[in-house]
């Protein structure tokens, strides 16, 4: 998914749910602008996995030419990764998937608040 701030109150819509079995959380954007109306509305999904996995499906984002990312990084911002040809350059994708599956991880969440 491009790393890019969104502006959900110029259209589309963010939603979240929780898989009980497995246990996953998927978040889905739907014709989801940009801040500043730069690039295509993103379309896609993110997955939090039970295990730590990360997976992102973007059906559709376009470039306008400006730097975005697809990657993940920790909390603290100290550690993160990036997809091959993904990290802080023009790109865009249509119907593109990418794990991020670290090689230990301890993780807990719980879904809260509302998104706006």
């Amino acid at each position: 998914m491009a790393w890019n701030d969104l502006n959900q109150g110029a259209g589309g819509s963010i939603e979240y749910y929780n898989l009980t079995s497995p246990n996953r959380m998927v978040i889905q954007y739907s014709g989801v602008p940009q801040y500043g109306g730069g690039g295509s509305p993103l379309t896609g999904q993110i997955i939090l996995y039970e295990n730590g996995n990360i997976e992102t499906h973007t059906t559709s984002v376009l470039s306008d030419g400006s730097p975005q990312t697809c990657g993940v990084e920790d909390a603290t911002g100290t550690f993160g990764t990036a997809a091959p040809g993904r990290n802080s350059v023009s790109w865009g994708a249509t119907n593109e998937s990418w794990l991020f599956a670290p090689e230990a991880a301890t993780v807990s969440w719980t879904p809260s608040g509302t998104l706006e």
